[in-house]
């Protein structure tokens, strides 16, 4: 089957709740299929616009829906200028179709979805991964460290199974309680003074300055986390219709001041706990990592493990320390149409102008 077959159908924000527009068309993979949390998820993201509600982009070959890639505007500030760019996820092509290369197509063509022609997203997938170095994405690689309670989920995650999972992950348990103690005591240490509070989502005052410590960091290149992008993700999640009880915001506290913050997001299902973003005002950066380590061992009460991404070397290397080493790596991806306007700023390919985080993207999927 060649790709001459195939035909792109794009599927609007406001067609999500209903297959009506695309009830011509056979959907043995259900790819038509969008969850109510997922519906609300896209209605209510603060960044989409007249120009741009395609939610859903199709490859269909025949009368048979073979292939999706779902879409989320997003914003990008460079140099102090604004550019609409899109996010994609859930990247989907029936095995028996892939030699249409309709994945290559979808990926390829992703940031003309966006008014200035850019996409940005995140994703670990290996299959993922593959189609975006085909394509000729710039990526920024995140080493991933795991932070463990219960080593069966992870040892699951890198093929074992059965009794012999078991036996090993009631060892590796004993070496990772042992492994959180003494983290958890040198974490103490080296944020004493300072205090971890949940943040509420519902307080503007507080997500304002939030914003302000993201909109501080000398990074020339950042995805817009502001006040709306916080409410935005903060209440709305792809697989919890109520997002606030696997989200949270913690501010970092000195005194009553507000001094930084961590947002993360507990586990469902086979999912991990992750860390999501953070930030520190006043030039501390060294306290970085002491902080997500407590803020995991917040996240770890109702998760087996913990996913901390690091891009930076200064995290890399406290993580690497007291950590497993990173077995697996998550990636940050920009795709520039040669006519965007952004691809005149310089260096904005270059991973060290960027303010790199794994919530980058797919925050509201993860």
């Amino acid at each position: 089957m060649g790709s001459s077959n195939l035909k792109i159908v794009l599927r609007m924000v406001d067609e999500l709740s209903s297959k009506a527009n695309c009830s011509e068309y056979e959907d043995p993979d259900h790819l038509l299929e969008v969850s109510l949390s997922q519906v609300a998820t896209f209605k209510n993201n603060p960044y989409l616009n007249a120009n741009n509600r395609t939610a859903q982009v199709l490859g269909v070959v025949g009368k048979r829906i073979v292939g999706s890639l779902k879409l989320m505007p997003k914003r990008i500030v460079a140099d102090d200028n604004n550019y609409e760019v899109v996010s994609g996820t859930s990247l989907f092509v029936n095995m028996a179709f892939r030699n249409t290369l309709l994945g290559i197509t979808l990926v390829q063509d992703e940031p003309s979805f966006s008014r200035d022609g850019v996409c940005l997203g995140s994703g670990s997938s290996l299959a993922g991964r593959k189609v975006i170095k085909l394509v000729g994405r710039t990526i920024f690689p995140l080493k991933q460290f795991f932070y463990v309670a219960d080593a069966f989920a992870l040892i699951k995650k890198f093929g074992m199974r059965g009794l012999k999972a078991r036996l090993v992950s009631c060892c590796a348990n004993i070496v990772f309680g042992m492994q959180r103690i003494v983290v958890d005591m040198i974490a103490a240490y080296n944020t004493r003074g300072y205090s971890l509070r949940v943040l509420s989502a519902d307080d503007e005052a507080i997500l304002e300055k939030v914003a302000g410590i993201v909109r501080s960091d000398n990074k020339r290149f950042r995805e817009e986390h502001d006040v709306a992008w916080f409410k935005w993700v903060l209440n709305y999640d792809f697989d919890a219709l109520d997002a606030r009880s696997v989200k949270r915001l913690w501010g970092v506290f000195l005194g009553e001041r507000l001094e930084g913050f961590v947002l993360g997001r507990y586990g469902i299902g086979n999912k991990p706990a992750k860390i999501l973003d953070w930030g520190m005002s006043g030039g501390k950066p060294q306290l970085v990592p002491w902080i997500m380590l407590k803020v995991a061992r917040a996240l770890i009460k109702r998760s087996s493990y913990v996913v901390l991404s690091a891009g930076e070397e200064e995290l890399s290397r406290v993580f690497r320390r007291l950590l497993l080493p990173p077995a697996s790596e998550q990636i940050v991806s920009l795709g520039i149409n040669d006519d965007s306007s952004i691809a005149t700023h310089e260096g904005v390919r270059d991973a060290n102008n960027w303010r790199i985080r794994p919530g980058i993207g797919d925050a509201p999927f993860s």
